[in-house]
């Protein structure tokens, strides 16, 4: 009689504990607002110009969206998958690249931006780029 007795004060213990735990948790949690850098960059980027030397005609295009990212161009290069904003200093912001497909493989890579807004342009590694109206 006394191991029931036990058994159904511990059982009664174990749910009331579930049971408050269950209500302290937020059902909701909010997401972080993206800073005023990374929704900057949301949008279509096309390549103001990038020197050769050899008079071959070079186009790149980003676009971005919330969280994924395609890069194309010509001569052909393409490439697509999902970015994470690790790092924003002043207006540099340093995109972790991650589930990658294209040309350019699947490994996770850095990818810095420079950003300037008085000129609606933003700088990454093969040069400038005017968001595309």
């Amino acid at each position: 009689m006394k191991t029931i007795f036990i058994s159904l004060i511990l059982t009664s213990f174990i749910f009331n504990m579930h049971a408050q735990t269950k209500k302290t948790k937020p059902k909701y949690t909010a997401k972080p607002k993206p800073s005023a850098n990374a929704a900057f960059i949301v949008g279509t980027w096309d390549l103001m110009q990038m020197p050769t030397g050899d008079g071959m005609n070079i186009s790149r295009t980003w676009e971005f969206t919330k969280t994924n990212f395609v890069m194309a161009g010509y001569p052909p290069l393409n490439q697509k998958g999902i970015y994470k904003v690790i790092k924003e200093k002043g207006d540099t912001l340093t995109l972790k690249l991650y589930q990658q497909e294209g040309d350019m493989g699947r490994e996770d890579t850095e990818q810095k931006i420079i950003i300037n807004k008085e000129k609606e342009t933003i700088t990454i590694e093969w040069g400038q780029f005017k968001r595309k109206k």
